[in-house]
């Protein structure tokens, strides 16, 4: 007898992160095999498969050092995909991993200048988060990169707000997790701007300048 699997629908509310659906097939031994996937294709893919919504990393839609014009002509295609189709975004996280910058991590680098920009890269994509309606915002602090010290266990609360949500986090050295509400969107803050561009990324080997030192 054939058994009958039910097919999804959006009542069901799986969710897809853009970064599997897109993944280019490729592992630590070779280079992709499959070319990039367009972010709307992948909406109206899903749509057809009876998915509820999508998650994202910030680099997962607009490639890392595009320019604020380029980021915004990906964003408006990728708003009207997700009109078009009804798909909800569900939750979103920053990438601070894949970029050479990140060799030692993001929030937990040694160099203050990546530290900053990591801060500010986060910034930014929580105001894109909460304009796009998220509820769940998932926070990497760094990436998973030996280390001569042994684990830490004190965690970190903060709060951060960004157009016109907040969300509270609880961080550990490697990962954090916030939740958040949201109110009505307002302008992107000055801080979350133009964070993403070439000539803003702190060079790996970069030092703070002279002067008293401060934490980011």
């Amino acid at each position: 007898m054939a058994i009958q699997i039910p097919a999804p629908t959006p009542e069901d509310k799986f969710s897809f992160g853009m970064w599997t659906v897109g993944f280019p097939g490729h592992d630590p031994f070779g280079l992709p095999t499959r070319p990039p996937m367009d972010i709307v294709h992948s909406l109206e893919k899903l749509a057809e498969l009876g998915a509820y919504g999508v998650n994202f990393h910030d680099d997962d839609l607009v490639p890392f050092g595009s320019d604020d014009d380029t980021r915004d002509a990906i964003l408006t295609r990728w708003r009207k995909g997700l009109a078009d189709t009804g798909l909800v975004v569900t939750t979103a996280t920053t990438n601070l991993f894949t970029h050479p910058v990140f060799k030692d991590g993001g929030f937990t680098a040694n160099d203050r200048d990546v530290r900053r920009f990591a801060l500010r890269k986060v910034m930014r994509n929580i105001d894109l988060a909460a304009e796009l309606g998220a509820k769940v915002y998932v926070c990497w602090a760094a990436a998973k990169v030996p280390s001569p010290e042994p684990p830490r266990t004190s965690r970190l609360r903060w709060t951060a707000t960004a157009r016109g949500s907040t969300f509270s986090a609880s961080t550990s050295p490697t990962r954090a997790t916030t939740s958040g509400s949201r109110s009505s969107p307002s302008r992107t803050s000055p801080a979350a701007t133009s964070c993403c561009r070439p000539s803003a990324t702190p060079s790996p080997s970069s030092r703070p300048s002279t002067g008293p030192r401060r934490s980011a």
